[in-house]
């Protein structure tokens, strides 16, 4: 009897552990076969909710209880088969995990028993443990990256499961001292001390969750600079003439300027500047305080409460003057002639003003008030002495300086218009032709003129006026040109120096071409 007694025991015992070896190989969401208990003895998890993730390992499982169940046993897988299948029992419906489990997934189900009969499982429920988060990843600034004037907020990667994030930012690369530590219920965050000119500031950024931090991010730096641009001059630039001592100068805008410092000398190096003031606009209006018929310099600079910019490269203007005078002596006939008069300043500096060109039959202006009016004081000198126009014309021109381009202007070739040879009182060659052409041309004199261009290679090219030749002209010199276009006469007017008469040419000019220029 007693051997009897001991093998059915074992049969009993075998048969329970064949029963748990079941249960435990079951798949998730499957559920066993009913127990001793009734149907309505199956519990229901609680919590944690189904997939829910957990951060910390102090992890409880709940279920509902089951009327006369004297205790629960709990079965608890993971899908990826790191971990034998876990059987744990429990008194009441909750099992603390406390740190039962290592990170990862799990299925887990729970039956009630009742006196060692067991009840249904419960429908696999699922969750995971996580004991650790991941590091945010730095997006922006950029890594090494410099910023103007303002930085933009600082960025980072959205972590799973974080609740928050702490950044700490500092002028050390160990960011040992930091500036800001603060926590961040967002991705960005944007900064709020007032930074260095100049200076280099390295961030980094851990998430969190409860009691759970990540790792630190990798550091991440940028440099901050302050910087204004130079504003570039509007006007007067460029060598401009400008009236009356009311001089208006403009400048571009400066973005994040508040201000603006201008600068006005006769110098181009401002070593004692005649105007040093500031201006809340992009112009500075300056009335009477600079001397007429002067060159002055202006530069501008922006401001703001943190920096100031590059002073503008220097712009050039003139103040001009509304009458030049001009007066001329010469000689003819034995006798010294002079004319004197004035001229608008508004009309020189017109002229003046005007970029160059080489078509020199652009500068012909018979039509300019000045031209005519000293067209007509020369022919009524000549007439009043009996002399022919024309060549007393030719005399008052001629006795006009010969002045080198690049000795006056700084420039190899500078034609002038004729207002300017009277008021800047010289000019060379093609200067003094245009002019004599013009006074000829003009309503004064009414005669048709040309301009004549000489040119030879490896020679100075030169020009003189060409007067058309009347018929029947019986001159004592006689030097003349056809125009190919028009079939008509012009002779020779040498205006460079004294003497030369109408029709009279330089022999140094033999053997160059001649170009005729109608004007």
């Amino acid at each position: 009897m007693r051997k009897a007694a001991i093998l059915a025991f074992v049969v009993i015992a075998a048969v329970a552990v064949v029963a748990v070896m079941a249960w435990s190989v079951l798949q998730p969401g499957d559920n066993p076969g009913d127990g001793p208990l009734a149907e309505g003895s199956r519990p229901n998890a609680l919590s944690p909710a189904d997939g829910v993730v957990s951060y910390g390992q102090d992890l409880t499982l709940r279920w509902t209880a089951v009327t006369g169940a004297d205790r629960y046993v709990l079965l608890i897988t993971a899908p990826d088969g790191s971990m034998a299948p876990l059987n744990l029992s429990s008194t009441g419906p909750s099992y603390d995990l406390a740190g039962l489990l290592r990170d990862g997934r799990y299925y887990w189900t729970v039956r009630a028993v009742d006196d060692g009969a067991y009840g249904p499982a419960s429908n696999t429920s699922s969750f995971t443990i996580r004991s650790s988060l991941d590091a945010p990843v730095a997006l922006s600034p950029s890594d090494g990256s410099v910023h103007r004037n303002s930085v933009p907020p600082l960025k980072w990667s959205a972590v799973t499961g974080a609740e928050g994030y702490r950044l700490r930012i500092s002028a050390s690369s160990d960011l040992s001292d930091p500036i800001e530590d603060t926590s961040v219920n967002a991705t960005s965050y944007q900064l709020r001390f007032s930074m260095t000119d100049g200076s280099t500031y390295y961030w980094q950024v851990a998430s969190n969750h409860g009691g759970i931090w990540s790792p630190w991010s990798s550091v991440h730096h940028f440099t901050y600079d302050l910087f204004l641009a130079a504003p570039v001059p509007g006007n007067p630039t460029g060598g401009v003439t400008v009236m009356g001592g009311e001089v208006n100068l403009t400048w571009s805008t400066v973005e994040d300027a508040d201000l603006y410092w201008v600068q006005i000398s006769t110098s181009n190096t401002f070593a004692d500047p005649v105007v040093d003031a500031e201006s809340a606009d992009t112009w500075y209006d300056l009335d009477g305080a600079l001397a007429d018929n002067a060159t002055y310099y202006w530069r501008v600079q922006a401001e703001n409460e943190m920096t100031s910019s590059d002073w503008s490269a220097p712009a050039e203007f003139i103040v001009g003057t509304d009458s030049i005078p001009y007066s001329f002596t010469w000689t003819y006939d034995g006798k010294t002639w002079s004319l004197s008069g004035s001229v608008p300043g508004a009309d020189y500096y017109a002229k003046h003003d005007l970029p160059r060109t080489y078509d020199y039959a652009s500068y012909m202006t018979d039509g300019d008030p000045l031209v005519v009016r000293i067209a007509g004081e020369l022919k009524a000198m000549a007439q009043a002495q009996g002399f022919d126009a024309p060549t007393f014309i030719l005399s008052f021109v001629q006795g006009i300086a010969y002045t080198d381009d690049e000795v006056t202007t700084g420039q190899g070739e500078y034609p002038r218009y004729p207002v300017e040879t009277i008021v800047d009182g010289g000019g060379d060659c093609e200067d003094k032709t245009v002019l004599y052409a013009s006074l000829m041309q003009s309503s004064a004199m009414n005669v048709d003129m040309v301009l004549l261009v000489y040119t030879s290679p490896g020679e100075t090219g030169h020009m003189a006026a060409g007067m058309l030749r009347p018929d029947g002209y019986s001159g004592t010199y006689d030097t003349y040109y056809t125009d190919p276009e028009s079939g008509k006469n012009y002779l020779y007017c040498e205006t460079t120096s004294p003497n030369w008469r109408i029709g009279q040419e330089p022999s140094e000019l033999d053997g160059f071409s001649v170009e005729v220029l109608p004007c």
